[in-house]
Formats: C-alpha cells, sequence, structure tokens
C-alpha cells in the first residue's frame, strides 16, 4: 500500500510479500470451494477486490499530520489498481470495460470508507498515541467487514423465516460489501452453485443493489467520517 516515511518502506514492503502469499492462498481456497477448476472473470475481480477490502485496514497508514486525507484517497486509489489488475490477471476471460471500472470505483470506495474510520479512531481521544488501541480498532473493523460481506450466508436463515423475508433479503444484500463487489463484476454470487447451496437468501425474491449508488454511499461515509477526523487534529493543535 502506501508508506508514510522511509523507516516504513522495509516493513511495508515486507507486508506485501506477506498480502501476496496469502491472497494466492485463499484464491487457490475460493476456487476449492466454488468446485472449479479457474474462477471466472466476475469471481476473479469479485474475489480480488474482496481480498483488498478485507486486508486494507491492517495495512493502511493512519497519521496526525496534515494531508492525511489526501493519502488516503492515494492508498484507496492504488488498492482500486491493485484490484483491476489482480483480477486481469487471474480471469481466463476479460469483463466488460464499464464492469472493470465499476470494481474499481466500489473498491476504492469501501478502502476510502474504511481508511476514513480509522482515521477518525486514531484522532479520538480515546486511541491517540496508543499504539495497541489503534491496531486493536484495525481488527475490529476487518471483523467488521468480514461480518458484513458474508450477512447473507449467516443472516439467510432469519430472513427466509420472517414474514418481511424479501426486505430483510434486501437490506442483507445493501448491507454486503461483498455483494457490491460482486455486482460490479457482474457476477450473479447468490445464484452460484455454492451459495445457492449454502444460503436460503438465493431461494427468495431479492434486488441487488446498485454499484453506483454503494459507491456513493461509501463516499459519503468517509466524507462524514472525515469532518469530525480533522476537527479532532484542529482541537489537538489549538
Amino acid at each position: 500500500m502506501c508508506v508514510t516515511n522511509d523507516d516504513d518502506l522495509a516493513v511495508r514492503t515486507g507486508a506485501a510479500l506477506d498480502i501476496a502469499a496469502l491472497a494466492a492462498a485463499m484464491i487457490g481456497a475460493l476456487t476449492v470451494a466454488f468446485g472449479h477448476s479457474s474462477l471466472s472473470a466476475p469471481e476473479s475481480y469479485t474475489a480480488a477486490g474482496a481480498l483488498a477490502v478485507l486486508l486494507a485496514p491492517l495495512f493502511v497508514p493512519v497519521s496526525p499530520r496534515a494531508g492525511a486525507p489526501l493519502r488516503l484517497i492515494a492508498c484507496a486509489a492504488a488498492a482500486a489498481l491493485l484490484v483491476v489488475s489482480a483480477g486481469f490477471l487471474l480471469a481466463p476471460r476479460a469483463i466488460p470495460v464499464a464492469g472493470v471500472a465499476a470494481v474499481g470505483a466500489v473498491t476504492f470506495a469501501i478502502v476510502l470508507a474504511s481508511s476514513a474510520a480509522l482515521l477518525l479512531l486514531s484522532r479520538s481521544n480515546l486511541v491517540r498515541g496508543r499504539a495497541a488501541a489503534l491496531e486493536a480498532g484495525r481488527f475490529a473493523l476487518v471483523g467488521t467487514i468480514a461480518f458484513a460481506g458474508s450477512a447473507p450466508l449467516w443472516l439467510g436463515p432469519v430472513a427466509s423465516g420472517s414474514p418481511g423475508r424479501e426486505a430483510i433479503a434486501d437490506t442483507l444484500l445493501a448491507a454486503s460489501p461483498l455483494i457490491h463487489l460482486a455486482v460490479a463484476a457482474g457476477a450473479d454470487l447468490l445464484r452460484s452453485p455454492w451459495f445457492y447451496e449454502h444460503t436460503s437468501v438465493g431461494s427468495l425474491r431479492f434486488s441487488y443493489p446498485q454499484p453506483w449508488l454503494a459507491t456513493l454511499v461509501y463516499l459519503m461515509v468517509a466524507a462524514a467520517l472525515c469532518i469530525p477526523a480533522l476537527r479532532y487534529r484542529q482541537e489537538s493543535h489549538a
């Protein structure tokens, strides 16, 4: 990802190699889980985006110095470029240019929102100056993203057994970063064999969220989180 100073270069280079190895292992696991010899093009972009979104909170640098929001934007853009490049290398067949752009935009917006949350946390009175607390916050954010992304899988039985099951199913899909990435890539994830077998949401009537709307919501969340983060910094220098 991005570095904040020369001292961090070696550490973050090693971290990048660790991410690459972990990404290869997870993509292999996804390939086995879905029962294919290789992932389809939409699934490849979805997998690459999901990995970047899930791992970004562990490696995106946050700083109390001025200009941090601009660095977070640069890091989110780098993550989007990484996803597009990885998807292109993994995909046996290309997806439309509009799909590639949509995956990049959704990835950028999600990473920016999670990075803004970290920036706000790092400048809050609860965490400021406490490295251990910030690291705990990073892992808590990863857990939150993982839970939201897998919500259709874990909470599918709740939706299928409720009176307003279609509305609940739509809500679960609207809250899932994984679904946002899949829809952007053109993957009908919930109707794929593995998901259809392991979750009941795919058997319900539902509507996928629009990628452009999800991107807009994430960008609005990022902006809303950056405003108090900047206020915290101003107060600390007052």
